[in-house]
């Protein structure tokens, strides 16, 4: 076997491996680990992962929203931003990790409260029916609009 047709042999099975661990990643469950409310508009979601495209991530959000206000009522009304975080590591303690950039939920009462702040996906709604949803902080955003079209807004 030539030089060539293995660098093309292994190239193909690294794609293919790429494809396999992409679509076991995408087909695994998102695991909803916290819920915690601003006022009951404002929410922070954390999970343990989302899938990885943009659409991907909307699309999960998009199918899931009935389920999740089923599981956690308080998800109900005139919400204004829903944040989904990653757990990453799991939840640490701010004493033992002072200097990392943590986000602490005051409602738990245990030491380990915090999480590393890792925005996955923020969706804003707004009163006439537009929806936007941000991928990560300073990341593409995207916008569903009244015949429930999503567009990527203009940077």
């Amino acid at each position: 076997m030539t030089k060539k047709r293995k660098g093309i042999i292994s190239f193909a099975v690294v794609i293919m491996v790429c494809i396999a661990l992409y679509i076991l990643w995408s087909q695994r469950p998102v695991k909803v680990l916290y819920i915690d409310s601003y006022k009951g508009v404002m929410f922070d979601i954390v999970v343990d992962h989302l899938p990885w495209l943009d659409r991907d991530r909307i699309n999960w959000f998009l199918t899931h929203r009935e389920e999740l206000e089923k599981n956690h009522p308080t998800l109900k009304g005139n919400i204004y931003e829903i944040t989904f975080l990653d757990v990453g590591a799991g939840f640490m303690s701010l004493r033992e990790n002072p200097h990392e950039d943590l986000l602490c939920f005051d409602t738990i009462k245990e030491e380990k409260n915090c999480i590393e702040k890792n925005t996955l996906l923020v969706v804003h709604f707004y009163n006439h029916g537009v929806t936007d949803f941000d991928i990560g902080y300073g990341g593409p955003a995207y916008q569903k609009i009244g015949n429930g079209k999503i567009e990527r807004k203009p940077d």
